[in-house]
């Protein structure tokens, strides 16, 4: 399945909530992505924390008016110093660190504290040289503003949204998320397995 969503194989299936997602028409090569170099240029990242799901983090850059998911960091199963090594490995190869970001959000859970500290996975990574923000957690909202920047070709509304083609785990992802069966305006909640495949950890972190 992952190899069809990377073929270009968008075939709309009963249920899919990102109907409005085409291949050809989001997914972009790294080379067409704007130089993030560019003064004034709105550069952030969007965090979702796990250790048995994935740790999965988004740059993004917002250029003429689109919204740009310029690479993708993931890992399962990692120590938070490990993943902060890696997030800046991802800002490095794209020329950056963690000052040119206008903003680095995680989603509410990263926030909570821990009984047995009173300290939250949010202060681990602020130790390690990440400061993180709450994200607007907001489900519904977060899908219904997925679903208008994906625009849709076939009624001549053009997308503010790409995705370059190194973000293979959302290019996967994205399509493949499903209607809530009991909440048709939501997203089906969907965990990754105990052998890492599936979930909805890379959508989450976009979504914030």
């Amino acid at each position: 399945k992952k190899k069809a969503w990377l073929d270009g194989d968008w075939d709309i299936f009963a249920g899919q909530y990102f109907e409005t997602f085409n291949y050809d028409v989001h997914v972009t090569e790294p080379n067409m992505v704007p130089d993030l170099t560019i003064p004034d240029l709105d550069i952030w990242c969007a965090l979702d924390y796990g250790f048995k799901h994935y740790t999965v983090c988004y740059l993004f850059c917002q250029y003429d008016g689109v919204i740009y998911v310029v690479d993708e960091y993931a890992a399962r199963r990692e120590l938070i110093s490990t993943n902060v090594a890696g997030i800046n490995q991802m800002l490095e190869d794209n020329g950056l660190d963690v000052s040119d970001l206008s903003n680095f959000v995680a989603g509410a859970d990263v926030f909570a504290k821990k009984g047995d500290t009173g300290e939250s996975f949010a202060d681990e990574f602020s130790r390690c040289g990440i400061n993180l923000r709450s994200a607007n957690v907001a489900r519904k909202a977060g899908a219904g503003k997925i679903l208008q920047m994906l625009g849709d070709v076939k009624q001549g509304i053009e997308p503010s949204l790409k995705i370059s083609s190194r973000c293979t785990g959302l290019i996967e992802c994205l399509p493949a998320m499903m209607h809530n069966p009991k909440d048709p305006e939501d997203v089906l909640k969907v965990d990754t397995d105990d052998q890492g495949r599936g979930g909805d950890d890379h959508y989450d972190a976009f979504r914030y």
